[in-house]
């Protein structure tokens, strides 16, 4: 099924761009209006596909079925326990969860760049129409940030262990963990050398993505490779691949975007280091495996990055020292950013234009109420 464009997903991240091109990008009076304009129009909305699911095993938890019964996992299915025992009814439950996930994502969001109009653009244009309707992966994404700016102030064991406390929540919390412990294991040094050869070698790196993805689509066709991936996949999806698809162009778009503005950058910032290489793994992994939809929802933790990076990239490009090559390179970032910000609008109406439960858009507060006769 295909819905119309809904004006609102689109006028706030446009609002957004306008405030950062008027340059408001530090101004607290903007930046606490834009939070709460997101919150006021995402977090009380009833839209997003996963909604009725989660509706569903809300009144599963409410009507007495046990943990095992139930394929949230064990911590968000405790959360839930915890709603119900404080009488809150799944409305409710999904504003405050939502809303507190939201504002924990903007701490961590203005502790990396100043540029919260920008991050906030590219993070209401390409990632959060669907994910905000995905809870697990929310709590994951929002807390997980949290704990990497932690980790980049030197809480690394506190930050670990708050990291692997999200397992409980979503099985994508061992992304940003496996990359705290390699980082902590390998000494932050040598992950910057890491980011840096990376950065130099884009281009091998995503060639072989790129021909790992084929060999796995030739792979996937026959009839034992299926059902052994489709075994270890089990209810979640099928083993059927996509070998080209938008969302593997937009984030390829993305990543040699982010990649060039890492390398004009040459910053030495160890925050962006880190963020950086678990960008570019994240990223290079999603290329590799052309399971779409599996992939897809596993890379919403990673996809965000981008909109945290640009800003602080962009940033380190401008502050620069001021040579002619250096006003060069600042020439090129603008145009670089106008195609991003062109492509960025692109998903934001791919998003909208094919993925069901967006629209007619509906608000609590506009005093609308979901129709629970169509869960399932």
């Amino acid at each position: 099924m295909r819905y119309a464009i809904e004006p609102i997903f689109v006028i706030f991240p446009l609002i957004c761009f306008l405030f950062y091109v008027a340059n408001f990008k530090q101004k607290k009076t903007v930046c606490f209006i834009l939070a709460i304009s997101f919150i006021l129009i995402y977090c009380f909305s009833l839209n997003g596909s996963d909604f009725y699911g989660y509706y569903t095993h809300y009144n599963m938890v409410g009507n007495g079925v046990s943990s095992s019964d139930n394929a949230q996992e064990i911590g968000y299915f405790y959360l839930m326990k915890a709603a119900l025992r404080l009488g809150l009814d799944y409305l409710s439950f999904r504003v405050i969860l939502l809303s507190s996930m939201t504002m924990v994502l903007f701490y961590a969001v203005t502790r990396f760049t100043k540029d919260f109009s920008m991050a906030l653009f590219f993070i209401s244009s390409m990632f959060v129409v669907y994910t905000i309707s995905a809870y697990r992966q929310y709590i994951v994404i929002a807390i997980s940030l949290y704990w990497i700016y932690k980790f980049n102030q030197g809480k690394v064991r506190t930050a670990i262990c708050g990291t692997a406390a999200l397992m409980l929540f979503h099985i994508t919390a061992v992304l940003p963990l496996g990359c705290m412990v390699f980082t902590a294991l390998r000494k932050r040094r040598k992950v910057e050398k890491s980011a840096d050869m990376f950065k130099r070698n884009f281009s091998i790196i995503i060639t072989l993505a790129l021909l790992t993805r084929v060999t796995a689509t030739i792979l996937l066709r026959t009839a034992f490779f299926y059902r052994v991936v489709g075994g270890i996949l089990g209810a979640h999806s099928t083993p059927d691949p996509t070998l080209f698809s938008f969302g593997l162009l937009s984030r390829l778009v993305f990543l040699a975007g982010v990649t060039y503005l890492f390398r004009a950058s040459g910053t030495d910032d160890r925050a962006v280091h880190f963020l950086f290489w678990y960008y570019f793994v994240s990223i290079a992994i999603y290329v590799a495996i052309p399971l779409e939809l599996v992939m897809g929802r596993l890379m919403n933790n990673a996809s965000i990055l981008c909109a945290i990076l640009i800003p602080m990239l962009k940033r380190e490009v401008v502050v620069s020292t001021p040579t002619a090559q250096a006003e060069h390179r600042k020439q090129n970032v603008k145009l670089l950013l106008m195609f991003l910000e062109f492509v960025a609008i692109a998903i934001l109406i791919n998003q909208l234009l094919k993925q069901n439960g967006y629209t007619p858009y509906m608000n609590i507060l506009l005093g609308d109420r979901p129709d629970y006769s169509t869960t399932w």
